[in-house]
């Protein structure tokens, strides 16, 4: 017995790097054989009892040691892998220290691939297929061992399989891949092992010996053990105890202990590989619930159905969308997509650093988290699995409370593409309030080009706070007479937004404040019964004097407005407005500004003030450069040239000030 004993501890040490499996059971035959000597040696059997045990032992030892036998007498056939390979494996190995968790990933889809294939073999009836009644996916974690083992009952592998699926790459794709791996970022390189066909490598990131048993489902077929550190060399040898399909133990290395945890590979699988279409068991439990609805047919997905899975993939438990978009695309491609636009707005200040929120799927695996070239950056606030025109008319109010929220993404995209079609794509979901229409009605680009005058070739607008001061606007009163339409746009960014996008369906965009500048060249003839031709034309060169040549460059008349006594006008008035705002100008004194901007101003000579001021200057000619001035700087508030318009309070206080003390004498 003794002898028996010293030879099943020899051969199971030799067992030990040859068959895993074979190995547990002939340790725990060791175990059983040790706890029956001790029990002998402290004299706790009786004679009846030690016979029985003995004889038990001695059957156990029997069989297990002819299992060794067998496995030891195998032939073990040594392999290198290929120059390329190797280095493949150092790369994957050593470098991508960040994407660990991916050869979960990995490991999952090459197990559906091998149940697809064999679902596909069993659809066509094949009489030499043995029938599966649960095709599935099994994962086993042991922390005392540190092993993560997965398994599956799909098709398995021959032996020739064997070699050309793990021995070598078959795809000219390792060099490709490497030289890609070499000019990425690490943030990208996930998506590389997937894509070119090196998943199954991806385990050596955590293993430092990966066993893969497997036993193909054709008739006569025998099971194989393939070997490998990792180092350049693999082992194949035929094993008795392989079942169908393909069994792949990873020992995991130092510090790799995480991956033996249940709960970690559960968080994987919850982000990679949730939509797989067989059942994935993690140590006998199902892990995978979710269905990938993007692959079902739109008109059998519900309301709820498309709730819950936005609240999966957006991992929010009160929100839902505002709108959900299902489509199915056949040509060029298969696309199969959800768009969901969330009911939650980024934080627009900070918008610039949201990354793109689409998920992109392959086979029902998540091969990117943020697809950036899916759709375009300035649309990162959609959440998903990969338009808006036939919203505005099948919900339109549903459709303006989402243009409430995310419109500035909109201008955000005008502003950085290069493409004028694609400009103009994304203006057609923009929506302004207009001078034809109530206060609150909004209207698209499109709107406003199917009710064009028939000889218009603009579109106007007007950039301005609100509609109020819209409508009270001296801009406005100077074309409202003209019966056009105007755009009135109230976005801090609308005015770099029209310049950017020049045009629309061939239209120029204008503003009406160029417009007047445009049209007007000479003074316009003005009829007035208060001032004389000579009392008008001495009051319009004492303004160009008080004021300076500084502030006005030219000086006109107008009847254009009648609410208020002037304006400025500068040609590309709102292009002028941003390059203030870009504070490109900031350090210049207001003279300064005002002599590069070169400003006309515009006098209606009917108007009460002008009136007034002209007779006032020959009674109080300071009081009445102090109303100029104040008339003047109303002009550039209106003009919006002037940002700081605390400092105008101050002007105004003092010329109350100056009225009231000449009221008292």
């Amino acid at each position: 017995m003794v002898s028996m004993y010293k030879v099943l501890r020899l051969s199971t040490k030799r067992l030990f790097h040859r068959n895993y499996d074979v190995y547990q059971i002939c340790r725990y035959s060791i175990i059983e054989n040790e706890q029956l000597r001790r029990k002998l040696k402290n004299g706790i059997f009786n004679q009846s009892m030690h016979r029985m045990q003995v004889k038990r032992m001695l059957q156990t030892t029997t069989s297990v040691l002819a299992v060794v036998e067998s496995e030891c007498n195998s032939p073990i056939e040594k392999h290198e892998f290929r120059a390329e390979t190797r280095m493949l494996l150092d790369v994957v190995a050593n470098s991508l220290y960040s994407h660990k968790e991916v050869f979960v990933r990995e490991l999952i889809s090459n197990a559906s691939d091998a149940l697809e294939k064999l679902r596909a073999l069993q659809a066509t009836n094949a009489t030499d297929i043995q029938t599966v009644d649960e095709l599935k996916i099994e994962i086993f974690t042991n922390k005392l061992e540190k092993t993560f083992t997965i398994r599956d009952n799909g098709i398995g592998m021959t032996k020739e399989e064997l070699k050309s699926h793990l021995g070598t790459i078959a795809k000219s794709g390792t060099s490709d891949f490497v030289k890609k791996f070499k000019n990425s970022s690490h943030s990208n390189l996930e998506q590389f092992i997937g894509q070119f066909g090196v998943g199954f490598y991806s385990a050596f990131m955590v293993a430092d010996k990966i066993e893969v048993y497997t036993k193909a489902r054709s008739p006569g077929s025998k099971g194989y053990r393939w070997v490998s550190d990792g180092n350049g060399y693999y082992e194949i040898e035929e094993v008795e105890n392989a079942e169908f399909g393909t069994k792949i133990v990873c020992h995991l290395k130092e510090g790799e202990a995480e991956f033996a945890e249940e709960s970690r590979i559960q968080d994987v699988i919850k982000k990679y590989s949730n939509f797989v279409s067989f059942p994935i068991m993690i140590n006998e439990v199902k892990v995978n619930n979710m269905q990938a609805l993007w692959l079902l047919d739109p008109k059998d997905v519900t309301k709820t159905m498309h709730k819950e899975f936005y609240r999966f993939i957006s991992h929010s438990s009160n929100s839902e969308p505002i709108f959900t978009f299902h489509f199915r695309v056949d040509a060029p491609v298969n696309l199969n997509a959800i768009l969901y636009v969330p009911d939650a707005v980024p934080d627009f200040l900070d918008m610039t650093h949201t990354e793109v929120g689409v998920l992109l799927y392959c086979r029902r695996v998540l091969i990117q988290q943020s697809a950036k070239d899916v759709i375009p950056n300035w649309l990162r606030f959609l959440k998903v699995v990969k338009f808006f025109q036939d919203q505005m008319k099948k919900d339109a109010e549903n459709y303006e409370a989402f243009h409430s929220y995310y419109s500035s993404y909109f201008r955000e995209g005008i502003l950085k593409s290069q493409s004028q079609i694609e400009k103009e794509d994304i203006a057609k979901l923009l929506l302004f309030e207009s001078s034809n229409q109530r206060p609150g009605k909004k209207v698209s680009f499109q709107d406003y080009c199917s009710r064009m005058q028939e000889d218009q070739r603009e579109i106007y607008y007007l950039c301005i706070p609100n509609r109020s001061l819209a409508e009270a606007s001296p801009y406005y009163e100077a074309v409202k007479a003209d019966n056009l339409e105007i755009l009135f746009c109230y976005h801090p960014a609308d005015e770099v937004t029209m310049i950017s996008l020049r045009q629309f369906n061939r239209f120029n965009l204008v503003s009406v404040e160029s417009v007047l500048q445009r049209n007007r060249t000479e003074n316009e003839v003005v009829e007035t019964s208060d001032l004389s031709k000579e009392d008008l034309q001495n009051m319009l060169e004492w303004i160009q004097k008080t004021l300076g040549q500084d502030k006005v460059n030219e000086i006109k008349t107008t009847q254009k407005i009648t609410t208020y006594p002037c304006m400025i006008s500068i040609l590309e008035l709102g292009a002028v407005r941003s390059f203030l705002r870009a504070n490109v100008m900031e350090k210049m004194t207001d003279d300064q500004r005002l002599r590069l901007l070169k400003p006309t101003l515009e006098v209606n000579p009917n108007h009460p003030v002008i009136v007034k001021l002209a007779k006032l200057r020959f009674k109080d000619e300071s009081l009445a450069t102090a109303i100029l001035e104040q008339i003047y700087e109303n002009a550039l508030i209106a003009a919006g040239l002037v940002d700081n318009v605390q400092s105008v309070v101050g002007k105004v206080n003092k010329l109350i000030s100056e009225v009231t003390q000449k009221l008292q004498t």
